[in-house]
């Protein structure tokens, strides 16, 4: 029983003992807690403390702060309430992983303050377990890096600047550690060196030093790199297989403690500037050998005209020494009329980078004037301050002054004997494009000499409208194988009218173009004279026949015509043949007018003008044919409102004239066809143009349209004897007038009347 009572107090003690202890761990694990409560609140860092679902169970004030939700709001999913929208998955996604695997979770993230505030922290959370080493819950911590972040975007962008600086800068730059390799280049660099960034990194530059400069080259860069040393120099390189120049620079980067951690510099391809200084160097050489040697004087003036340098040339063309013409003012020399040309030469020159040519006079050092032509161009001063220099170089062109004062009086003589002469000179090169025109050639065509100048001879010589003109060297060789050729040709006046000319032409090669010279003669009037005299000869000789013909002709038919008249009284209307009688009648009448009109070719008549409305008269003449154009379906068109005015003509030989040549058109004109008739009345002329819509007269025809007796009308028509244009034109001509015609394949014919007026009292005669 003692025993038994022994063995119970023992475990009782015991059971006492580990209550103690049990009570004492309690004891230390509130005061454990209540130190963590009092240092999680006090905690600089936000602490917060979640179960396995990810509900909140603690957060600090910092916490809150940081995530900008009130402490109590934190429980369950509050504390993710602020949690940035686009870092929310990523952190459920991590937090969860971590939760699931039992592993540290660690992230960087953003809170959004309902002020719309942004707050990067960084989270990290490690699992808690209890006695038995369950995972019981998660307690981590956020430490607010905003500032961090905007320190690192900061840097960012000011990395961005000076890359996006670095990269569009017109020199090369590089960046480099203290021990002398190469960290950073720019576009520019590389493309100088002609090698991409990562086969320049580190000491990779070194690849472009020449080899004779290699080694040294490299010592020098690799002592500077670590120091305060400047770094400026001059270096070769190949690229390409071309020797290039580099001009270097860099300067050292030192830390704030004062210590160096690398360099920065520049490199400048500076081939182009060197070659363009070498070739200013042999510029300035050859200037001075230039100027030194040039027979033409060469000098330099201020812009008030004072000589600060004039080539030796000019003891040779004024007869100065150099020192004598220094240092005055130029003006002293020039002959007074001179003074404004100049003056306006260095006018222009203000101001502007051309150069300004003048020709002046100047007095040689003996009193005696040369000519002179100067070229002058502004030199801009070195310095902002100065106005610049005037370089002038100056030829002495005295000869050729007096030449071309000759030329000028040669010409002045030459145009003297042209305009005087009567007959047209005309000068085309070998491009048929005329150069001179005379007065005579003026008066002859009716054109101002500007309204021909520099425009083609086909405008008044039609005749080589075929001509190639000289467009290439066969065309040329053409063209003057076409005026070789000319003899007669019909010229074009202004007016329209047509003159028949003599040419002549001659050919020379001045400065080696061909110049045709052609001397034109007006014959129009003597092939007028030539062909009225044939004209007349013919229709004289053909109007002999003609009356003799008819004079033999008209006896009989006087007796037939008075038979007729017995045997017609004697037959009575009832006889079978009475109905030919008056058939026999219209066919001596017939005769009878055709005897008329073969009179009329030779038979004298005496005409005199008077005071005719030429406009009424051709209404006359239209009212008399009024039903034979209908028959024939032609409209007749007049036009008279140009010839109002009452004028002194023969008014029945032109009454004859315009009948015969409108009865032509009309029956030459098709079925539909218009014939227009105009009047109009010149200085002292009448004109009247009759114009059909028929088929024209064939070439080998026209020749012949004159001819008596020649006709090409069918026997349906008016008679069509072929004698009413020889009558036409042989009364016109006696009348000093023309009748001319123009024709067209299919597009018609038109008829010009053109008579003098005349005075009432003069007395004209035609045959």
């Amino acid at each position: 029983m003692p025993s038994t009572c022994t063995t119970q107090s023992v475990e009782i003690a015991a059971l006492r003992e580990r209550v103690a202890q049990l009570e004492a761990e309690v004891a230390r694990g509130q005061e454990s807690r209540q130190r963590f409560r009092t240092l999680a609140v006090h905690s600089p860092t936000g602490i917060f403390q979640c179960d396995l679902e990810g509900n909140g169970l603690f957060v600090n004030s910092r916490y809150a702060a940081i995530a900008g939700v009130a402490e109590h709001e934190a429980n369950g999913q509050g504390w993710l309430r602020t949690l940035h929208r686009e870092d929310r998955e990523e952190v459920l996604a991590a937090l969860r992983l971590a939760l699931d695997s039992d592993q540290e979770f660690v992230r960087e993230f953003r809170f959004q303050h309902d002020d719309q505030t942004l707050r990067w922290v960084s989270g990290r959370a490690v699992p808690l377990s209890d006695d038995r080493g369950r995972v019981t819950s998660y307690l981590g911590n956020v430490l607010d890096i905003t500032q961090r972040k905007q320190a690192e975007d900061l840097l960012r962008e000011s990395e961005q600047r000076f890359r996006l600086l670095s990269n569009s800068s017109p020199v090369g730059i590089f960046v480099s550690d203290k021990a002398g390799n190469v960290v950073y280049t720019n576009s520019r660099l590389q493309a100088i060196y002609g090698y991409e960034a990562h086969k320049l990194a580190g000491l990779g530059f070194a690849r472009v030093f020449h080899p004779e400069d290699y080694e040294q080259a490299l010592a020098n860069w690799m002592r500077v790199a670590a120091t305060t040393d400047q770094h400026d120099l001059e270096r070769r390189f190949i690229k390409g297989g071309e020797l290039r120049q580099l001009h270097v620079r860099s300067a050292p980067m030192i830390s704030p403690d004062g210590t160096v951690v690398g360099r920065v510099g520049t490199v400048e391809d500076i081939t182009d500037r060197r070659r363009a200084e070498d070739q200013l160097r042999k510029s300035e050489e050859l200037y001075r050998v230039l100027a030194e040697y040039s027979t033409d004087v060469i000098s330099t003036h201020t812009a008030q005209r004072v000589c600060r340098y004039v080539s030796p040339a000019c003891r040779t063309l004024f007869g100065y020494e150099p020192e004598e013409l220094i240092g005055r003012d130029s003006r002293e020399f020039v002959h007074p009329d001179d003074w404004d040309a100049i003056a306006k030469a260095r006018s222009l020159l203000v101001g502007r980078s051309g150069v300004a040519t003048v020709t002046y006079r100047m007095r040689r050092k003996d009193g005696q004037y040369i000519w002179l032509e100067g070229a002058y161009k502004t030199i801009p001063a070195q310095t902002r301050e100065g106005p610049g220099e005037i370089i002038g170089v100056s030829r002495d062109i005295t000869v050729r002054m007096q030449a071309a004062q000759q030329l000028r009086e040669s010409e002045a003589r030459m145009r003297s004997v042209l305009n005087t002469a009567t007959d047209g000179i005309i000068t085309v090169n070998d491009r048929g494009v005329v150069e001179q025109f005379n007065l005579g050639a003026q008066r002859l065509f009716g054109y101002s000499a500007d309204e021909v100048l520099g425009q083609p001879l086909q405008m008044l010589i039609p005749a080589i409208r075929g001509a190639p003109l000289g467009r290439d060297a066969r065309g040329r060789k053409a063209f003057r194988g076409l005026l070789a050729r000319v003899g007669e040709v019909v010229g074009l006046r202004k007016d329209g009218t047509k003159c028949e000319l003599e040419m002549r032409v001659g050919a020379t090669v001045i400065a080696g173009r061909s110049i045709f010279t052609g001397i034109l003669h007006d014959i129009t009037q003597r092939k007028r004279t030539e062909e009225m005299l044939r004209e007349s000869e013919k229709l004289a000789a053909t109007g002999r026949i003609a009356a003799r013909i008819a004079h033999e002709i008209n006896n009989p038919l006087a007796g037939i015509r008075n038979s007729f008249l017995l045997i017609e009284d004697a037959i009575p209307r009832g006889h079978p043949y009475y109905g030919y009688l008056a058939r026999i009648e219209r066919e001596i009448n017939r005769i009878a007018r055709i005897v008329r009109q073969m009179f009329d070719l030779y038979r004298p008549g005496h005409v005199l003008p008077r005071k005719t409305q030429l406009g009424q008269t051709i209404r006359d003449i239209v009212a008399l044919l009024s039903t034979i154009a209908p028959e024939r379906g032609v409209k007749l068109e007049v036009d008279t409102t140009a010839a109002k005015e009452p004028v002194s003509l023969p008014e029945d030989s032109m009454r004859q004239v315009l009948y015969n040549i409108i009865v032509n058109a009309i029956e030459a004109s098709p079925a539909g066809g218009v014939v227009t008739i105009t009047a109009a009345l010149r200085a002292d002329n009448a004109e009247i143009t009759v114009a059909d819509e028929g088929a024209g007269i064939p070439l080998d025809l026209r020749p012949q349209i004159y001819e008596p007796f020649f006709t090409t009308k069918n026997q349906s028509g008016t008679g069509g004897l072929g004698l009413g244009l020889s009558i036409s034109r042989g009364i016109v001509e006696a009348l000093q007038g023309t009748l001319d015609f123009e024709s067209s394949p299919d597009q018609g014919t038109t008829f010009f009347v053109r008579v003098p007026i005349q005075k009432p009292d003069t007395e004209a005669t035609h045959a």
